[in-house]
């Protein structure tokens, strides 16, 4: 990690990254495509049993081209060779046969060795910008026309089944989808899809990306149906067993169950439609009072400020300022380069110290883009918060929210 060996666009497994940093660089380019005016596609792909099929001389072959060698190539030699596997019923033992291919699953090196065995897929002459978590692929792509794209698709493809199987890797072309993301005037329609295996790719209107739900519009409609799908049960739940808890358990319920579906990665998909947002934000509202058993006709702003609880829009807010400070600090991995107004020109002006941003074209696309509105909200801190340790950050960060939230 300390000598940049894995491919820039890994996000999985490695320090200081995530899902939420993989999302954030690919929403970003999509929208800022989007905005400029061309279309966009994702190309989804599945590998079967990544994890069960690497093959150890091959990785071991990597492993020394990244500078592995001597003693610590005969040690991780020594932690993949002599396994065996064998069936066990009624006490009765299958011949023991070697396993010479695939990394212990559960291991702490497991994901690591995969991500390095995969890693130089990155360094593929492709037209599209491959994004990987782990084993976890996808290609995405912009440009003028959908038959461009698909061409450009189609070359691509080619060259990474061709990488697959020289890594005795395999595709599930059944399990691959292409999606593509255009605003919601455009039509798309291509007329040669491209092919994955001799047959053409599955188109989707939505897809599941790291846990959250991606749709062609970029509306986050769906995924915003899903969280709503996923908390209101609880409704019923709490009602049954609200009587028979301390304030204490009735936090650790309402944390675990209710706010991390609210909180996940919604610095990306809080910027859906307010009609969607306003619908979580009652179900939120709903579910508080019931679980804290407070009167049905409760302001409000009694309810949360008593709670100390942040609402959906503080929660996005919250949560868009934590990701910035990191990418400003360092803190995280991060794709996207970040200048401050004084790197920009040297005239003393009064935001020489914010961050500079491009001007978008558009509101949807452009003052909508997740790194846009991430920069604009984060400008707007008093710099005297901005200023602070990661720790005092946060904790002034959510006083601030609190404050502002009615």
């Amino acid at each position: 990690m300390h000598h940049k060996l894995l491919y820039k666009h890994q996000y999985g497994f490695r320090p200081k990254s995530g899902v939420e940093n993989a999302i954030f660089s690919l929403i970003s380019d999509v929208q800022s495509s989007l905005d400029c005016g061309y279309i966009s596609a994702g190309v989804f792909l599945d590998i079967s049993k990544a994890f069960d099929t690497v093959d150890h001389g091959i990785l071991l072959g990597k492993l020394e081209r990244y500078g592995v060698r001597g003693v610590a190539l005969k040690w991780f030699k020594s932690y993949l060779s002599d396994r065996v596997q064998f069936v066990s019923v009624n006490n009765t033992d299958s011949t023991h046969l070697p396993v010479t291919y695939g990394v212990p699953q559960g291991s702490v090196l497991g994901p690591i060795l995969v991500s390095l065995y995969i890693n130089d897929l990155g360094n593929l002459p492709l037209h599209g910008k491959i994004i990987l978590f782990a084993d976890d692929t996808n290609v995405f792509y912009q440009g003028d026309s959908p038959n461009t794209i698909c061409n450009e698709i189609q070359d691509d493809l080619i060259i990474i089944q061709q990488w697959f199987r020289n890594s005795h890797l395999k595709i599930s072309s059944e399990k691959c989808s292409l999606m593509w993301f255009s605003k919601p005037s455009v039509v798309i329609h291509a007329p040669v899809l491209p092919l994955l295996d001799d047959k053409p790719i599955t188109v989707v209107s939505s897809a599941k990306f790291l846990g959250i739900t991606l749709d062609s519009h970029l509306n986050w409609i769906a995924h915003i149906n899903s969280i709503l799908t996923k908390i209101s049960p609880f409704v019923r739940v709490f009602l049954r067993c609200n009587h028979y808890l301390s304030n204490q358990d009735k936090r650790s319920l309402y944390f675990a169950l209710v706010h991390s579906h609210l909180s996940f990665l919604c610095n990306i998909w809080g910027h859906g439609p307010d009609s969607s947002l306003n619908r979580l934000f009652i179900m939120q509202k709903r579910i508080l009072k019931i679980l804290f058993e407070f009167p049905y006709r409760q302001r409000s702003a009694d309810l949360f400020c008593s709670l100390s609880i942040l609402t959906v829009q503080a929660q996005i807010d919250f949560t868009s300022a934590i990701f910035m400070y990191k990418m400003v600090n360092n803190l995280t991995h991060c794709n996207v380069i970040l200048k401050k107004v004084s790197e920009i020109h040297n005239y003393n002006t009064r935001s020489r110290e914010l961050l500079s941003q491009k001007r978008p074209n558009s509101t949807t696309y452009g003052l909508n883009n997740v790194l846009y509105r991430a920069i604009s909200h984060y400008n707007s801190l008093p710099s005297s918060i901005r200023s602070l340790s990661f720790f005092s950050f946060k904790k002034m960060l959510k006083k601030d929210c609190l404050s502002k939230m009615f």
